[in-house]
């Protein structure tokens, strides 16, 4: 299947879509949730399988406006016909070693919330800026916009949010980002 397809939903009555969504990397609308009621399960029910709505796609386009989540989420408010432009997360696992001497070097959300955090700005000097000049695997790179989903075995904004500061040794990273506009081989979970 592509890792991207074409969501239309209408509001109708209702004032909501059925889906809960993430703005903390301010380019893309993460879903977070899909209520048991609502279009967005009416789309799921009618849909293929690979058109479906799971948690974890990102909605990169609402009505032609992209690149700005808070402008994807007034097209949202405003208009009853929404036409969603979903990519699939790919999922990504990567293992670090800290043995406290050196900071991550990233910028996340003051205030974390949901299900990880965003890398809001490229990675200074330490654990991944070292990582990514490492790695010869350029889809392994850290990057603005990732969600660090789970430090070790902590999960949750606020957990990844306070493992980052204390895990020591060998663990995973595991994060997701949208899929490549165009890429033939790809895969999510």
């Amino acid at each position: 299947p592509s890792p991207e397809y074409s969501v239309s939903l209408e509001k109708g009555n209702l004032k909501s879509l059925g889906l809960d969504v993430d703005t903390q990397d301010s380019k893309n609308l993460y879903i977070s949730a899909i209520s048991e009621e609502g279009p967005a399960v009416d789309w799921n029910r009618k849909a293929e399988p690979e058109n479906q709505l799971v948690h974890g796609d990102f909605i990169v386009a609402i009505n032609g406006v992209s690149g700005n989540a808070r402008l994807m989420l007034d097209e949202i408010k405003k208009n009853d016909q929404v036409n969603f432009k979903v990519r699939r997360g790919i999922d990504i696992t990567i293992v670090l070693e800290a043995d406290g001497s050196k900071e991550w070097g990233i910028e996340t959300s003051k205030n974390p919330q949901g299900d990880g955090l965003v890398v809001l700005a490229p990675p200074n000097p330490g654990l991944i800026a070292d990582w990514n000049e490492s790695t010869n695997d350029p889809a392994s790179m850290i990057q603005v916009g990732d969600r660090i989903l789970r430090v070790g075995q902590n999960s949750g904004a606020r957990e990844v949010a306070k493992a980052i500061n204390e895990v020591r040794g060998k663990f995973q990273i595991h994060l997701v980002r949208p899929a490549p506009e165009q890429s033939s081989h790809w895969r999510f979970g």
